[in-house]
């Protein structure tokens, strides 16, 4: 676990952890021009050169980038739009604006795995002949899309009562490291005004480094005091929580949390289970202790006992 010590950083929560993120201010930049493919594309020995090969050719093809400059001025490339053979200027300059509007927009989800697959879909209708796009540090091509960030989950996309539970579960699991990082970061979630919330995710930052105090170095603790000091009631938090032993998450509760539905654990037998838990952590726990502990995370699934001879 590695927290930043710059002053902007945020609290980000994805599936299986809590993570302190540095927040870099950046100018985004967005630019057009025409390349030969066999000099922009993919080298030999990456999975999908041959495939690039196969759309592109040599052909020269217009390209749309768009990099962000940061505030040492680096900068990195964020996504490469790259229009098959045949497309038109007019049609790339269209590429290019449908860009322009997207990096403009203030939608909410617009930096979320959903919410750039929605927007990737719309790209190809704007160029005829479809586009390659590429984000990040992952290959995307229309059959094949990447994301190399974890996830990020929020409390409002559990659309049904099964993906709640288990939300709601994880979330159970997680505060068994920060439960006052957990309850803040509920708190900003349903919160009404944007300046409360930003003051109790802000306030969750604090709360998650004092609570995770014994995985700090006296480095990073160095570091991130002249830059992020707390405030007294964190400092105290932070005390309490260097003399008290070392929090640790369940690993097997962390187990079912994190991939009950991923794994189909929902619909196995408790003899099915143990089978499995013991598969993927290594550990033999009796099917009556995993009764319970599913019972106290709230896991939804068919009841335990013996499969019905109508399941299938």
């Amino acid at each position: 676990m590695i927290a930043p010590p710059y002053t902007d950083v945020k609290l980000v929560e994805f599936s299986d952890r809590l993570e302190l993120c540095p927040v870099g201010w950046y100018r985004d930049r967005l630019g057009l021009g025409k390349y030969k493919a066999d000099k922009v594309g993919f080298e030999p020995h990456e999975k999908m050169f041959a495939k690039w090969n196969e759309i592109m050719g040599s052909n020269e093809i217009w390209v749309v980038v768009h990099w962000m400059v940061f505030s040492d001025e680096s900068d990195k490339v964020d996504h490469a739009i790259f229009c098959r053979p045949g497309t038109t200027l007019e049609d790339a300059k269209k590429v290019f604006e449908e860009m322009e509007k997207f990096l403009d927009s203030s939608e909410p989800d617009k930096e979320t795995r959903p919410g750039l697959i929605k927007f990737y879909n719309h790209l190809r209708t704007v160029a005829p002949y479809g586009v390659w796009i590429t984000h990040g540090d992952a290959g995307e091509s229309e059959e094949e899309t990447r994301y190399t960030s974890a996830i990020v989950h929020s409390y409002s996309d559990q659309k049904t009562t099964e993906t709640r539970a288990v939300y709601q579960a994880r979330l159970k699991v997680l505060a068994g490291m920060g439960p006052k990082t957990v309850a803040l970061m509920h708190n900003a979630e349903e919160a009404k005004d944007d300046s409360e919330r930003t003051k109790l995710e802000r306030e969750a930052v604090q709360a998650f480094f004092a609570e995770v105090a014994t995985y700090w170095t006296e480095e990073m603790l160095m570091a991130w005091q002249r830059n992020n000091p707390l405030g007294s009631k964190w400092l105290c938090e932070f005390g309490k929580v260097m003399e008290a032993p070392e929090r640790r998450l369940d690993p097997v509760e962390h187990e079912l949390a994190l991939n009950w539905l991923h794994r189909g654990y929902n619909l196995m037998t408790e003899n099915e289970l143990s089978d499995a838990i013991f598969k993927t952590n290594g550990q033999r726990i009796k099917p009556n202790t995993l009764k319970k502990k599913r019972a106290k995370l709230g896991l939804p699934g068919r009841p335990f006992g013996p499969r019905p001879k109508s399941w299938w």
